[in-house]
Parts: C-alpha cells; structure tokens; sequence
C-alpha cells in the first residue's frame, strides 16, 4: 500500500483514545476500503489491550475486539486494512517488538504520545520482514 487516506473523525479518535490510555498503549483496528494503490480508512475501533498491565509499552488486541470489527466490517461491506497502537513517550517509529509481531499486507498507524499529549502519526507497511513508510491523506 502506497498511500492511506484517513477520515478526519479517525484522526480525532486515535488522538482522543491514545491520551486517555497513557501512559499505556492503546490499540485497535482500521476498518475501510483498499484500493488499487491506496487504502481508505473510514473508522477505527479501540480494542482491549491484553499487554496493558505488562510494561505499558505492549500492545495485543483482544481477539473477540478483533473479531467483532472484522464481523462489523464485512457487514458493511468494508474490510480491517491493519490495526493502530500508540507508542506513549516515544517516537511514530515500529519498535523491534512491532516488527517481531507485525504481518505483511496490513498497514500499521503508530501514534506517538508525549507527557499525556498526542503527537506525531505516521502509518507503516511490513514487506520482506522490513518496514515501509506509507504515507497518510486527510
């Protein structure tokens, strides 16, 4: 995926979920459209993270969050494009354990929250076991 569109609701709900979860990491899925070279995000969701209690700098969607959106989204006739976690008090950048966990073909947001304040979101595909920089419309 070259380019990913976000609606600006999805903007203003990863910033609002990824504050209020910090100084732990928030999770959850992007639901929308993939096109011929970009992807269409329309919605996100916030899942539980099941890593929250561990070192706050893990994330792991609840597998019945998971499955409830992929459900949603096929309804819909949408599809879930990758998923979305917040790197509290560091970079937008996958970590060595984004990369370990991380599958091809979904494209990853990671947005970066500072002293409680979210900053910098920048959205990342995994091909041949290194990351992509994707770039982010809207």
């Amino acid at each position: 995926m070259a380019a990913l569109r976000l609606a600006t609701t999805v903007r203003v709900d990863l910033q609002r979920w990824a504050e209020e979860a910090w100084p732990r990491e928030a999770c959850g899925l992007l639901v929308g459209r993939q096109g011929a070279s970009a992807g269409a995000v329309v919605r996100a969701t916030l899942a539980r993270n099941l890593r929250a209690h561990e070192r706050g700098d893990r994330y792991e969607v609840d597998p019945v969050d998971h499955l409830t959106a992929w459900k949603a989204a096929q309804a819909e006739g949408l599809e879930v494009l990758g998923a979305w976690h917040s790197h509290p008090d560091h970079d937008a950048q996958p970590s060595a354990t984004d990369r370990a966990e991380s599958h091809a073909g979904l494209v990853y947001l990671i947005l970066a929250v500072r002293a409680g304040r979210a900053g910098e979101l920048r959205a990342w595909s995994l091909e041949d076991g290194a990351f992509f920089e994707v770039s982010i419309d809207g």
